[in-house]
């Protein structure tokens, strides 16, 4: 309990893309067994990860995903999905709703 370190393996990068396994009840003979989704968060209510389905567009908590922590831009893929909208700096949206003095 004491002079440990706390196991901090499990943490990933947000916004990366992943892979996760599809469950053996929804695939037939010849589909894949893994999509791709992009890490949006943790789950508060169970052990998973919050993942973004890119070809259903939906937010799905699964355990097993693998990561791909090597590909570095990911906002062509927040542009895709409609998360930043049509706005290519992000920053952008912000300095526009300030009022200037």
């Amino acid at each position: 309990m004491f002079f440990k370190y706390p196991d901090l393996s499990h943490l990933r990068v947000f916004g990366f893309k992943c892979w996760y396994v599809v469950p053996k009840s929804k695939v037939q003979k010849l589909d894949a067994r893994s999509k791709a989704g992009i890490m949006i968060g943790y789950s508060s209510m169970s052990k998973g990860y919050k993942t973004w389905d890119l070809e259903s567009s939906k937010l799905i908590v699964i355990r097993n995903v693998t990561f791909d922590e090597s590909s570095v831009d990911t906002s062509e893929i927040f542009l895709s999905i409609g998360i930043l909208g049509n706005v290519a700096d992000p920053g952008e949206k912000l300095r526009k709703k300030r009022p200037t003095t």
